[in-house]
């Protein structure tokens, strides 16, 4: 009885660290001091990327709201 409660108790220990440590997340959240039609305006300018946001060399498509 008692290795059985060892038994029970490591599962459920295991089951804890497991939830704990698999759903791990993160979040950023920026405010920007600008009019949403600012904001707009620089995101659409698609010439301007390599200026402020050097992951995006190449842009190609049809941007839309």
């Amino acid at each position: 009885m008692k290795r059985m409660t060892y038994i029970i108790v490591g599962i459920i220990a295991l089951l804890v660290v497991l939830t704990i440590t698999g759903r791990k997340s993160v979040k950023s959240e920026i405010e920007i001091n600008a009019t949403p039609e600012n904001v707009w305006n620089v995101l659409t300018n698609t010439d301007k990327y390599p200026e402020w946001n050097p992951a995006m060399q190449l842009l190609e498509g049809e941007i839309k709201e």
